[in-house]
């Protein structure tokens, strides 16, 4: 049986929205089902998830593409980190699924 549900993704409606509808349904079937996001704190699911008073972790990551050589150099200096959040989020939460 299904109990516990991370989210990841987000950035924008087009990643995020999909996984509330999953989640809907899955609370359907799952009453108790607890969840949590997982995401950044500049995107969409930054807003969103609050105002629907679920659970969000954020990651300290930014993106790679679409920034100068600065910018991706930055961005890989904080993926060992975000990895190490992210693996203790794992571990906290134990979840049944990862979506």
């Amino acid at each position: 049986m299904i109990q516990r549900v991370i989210v990841a993704g987000g950035g924008t409606g087009g990643h995020l929205f999909p996984g509330i509808a999953v989640v809907d349904e899955l609370r359907r079937r799952h009453p108790g089902l607890k969840v949590l996001y997982v995401g950044t704190a500049r995107g969409i699911e930054s807003r969103v998830i609050p105002q629907m008073n679920e659970k969000l972790e954020t990651l300290d990551v930014s993106p790679l593409k679409g920034t100068t050589l600065l910018g991706r150099l930055q961005s890989l200096a904080k993926l060992p980190s975000a990895w190490g959040h992210a693996i203790a989020v794992l571990r906290q939460h134990r979840p049944d699924v990862v979506l």
